[in-house]
């Protein structure tokens, strides 16, 4: 795997969200709200379609060849990943959150694993990169990261070292989701887009559209999402 370089957070700091006494959202959603709000007409099922033509279907794990997704800041029950094991389309995962407050039922499950911790910090990633070393060798199959208000406004510098991180940790023709961010320096989603299709080790960008349901698109950043697909 390619080793990887953390400098891209030099500078950041904690998220000055994430202190003791904020009320900062934490989005439990479950994967069927990933697959509604992101809108991805020109394919087949939509996201969801797109991970079961990539990873397939299967009705029982195969202990020998596990398909392993990893969802940042992916809520305290862990309710995506549990959806896609469900689904059969995943057969283990790791969730990250500032803080573990994983119900007893989550903790229990065994096929999913947790990281606790800021992620704008290298100790974090370092976390994850380490769960992945141990627990998906060869990379993981289905990244996901949709921070909604967190992680915006940051320098470009940070996206793309973002990126590399992200990638780095993915198997070949596998895919990372992705909200496009608000940025200083890269205000607009196609000039960020752009930027991803030019990664040398992306093959495909696919790019949301904007939500034909008005009440969809009005909240849920639906017109700013990315599947990425990694060369």
């Amino acid at each position: 795997m390619t080793e990887i370089d953390y400098s891209f957070l030099d500078g950041l700091g904690p998220d000055p969200h994430l202190s003791p006494t904020r009320n900062w959202h934490v989005n439990d959603q479950g994967f069927e709200s990933y697959n509604r709000e992101a809108y991805f007409p020109m394919i087949a099922g939509g996201l969801r379609g797109a991970i079961a033509a990539r990873l397939g279907i299967r009705p029982y794990p195969e202990p020998l060849n596990e398909r392993v997704g990893l969802d940042l800041a992916g809520g305290w029950n862990a309710q995506a990943l549990v959806d896609l094991i469900a689904a059969g389309l995943l057969d283990r995962g790791l969730v990250t959150n500032d803080l573990d407050k994983r119900t007893k039922m989550v903790r229990q499950n065994t096929r999913i694993g947790h990281v606790e911790g800021d992620l704008r910090l290298p100790a974090t990633c370092m976390k994850i990169k380490a769960w992945q070393q141990e627990h998906a060798p060869d990379g993981f199959d289905f990244i996901a990261h949709r921070p909604a208000g967190a992680l915006q406004l940051l320098p470009g510098r940070v996206y793309a070292g973002g990126l590399n991180f992200l990638l780095a940790m993915l198997k070949p023709d596998r895919l990372l989701f992705a909200q496009m961010p608000m940025t200083t320096s890269l205000p607009c989603n196609a000039r960020l887009g752009a930027m991803i299709r030019r990664h040398a080790d992306v093959a495909e960008v696919v790019m949301s559209e904007d939500h034909p349901d008005p009440d969809i698109g009005r909240y849920s950043h639906a017109n700013s999402y990315a599947i990425i697909i990694k060369r």
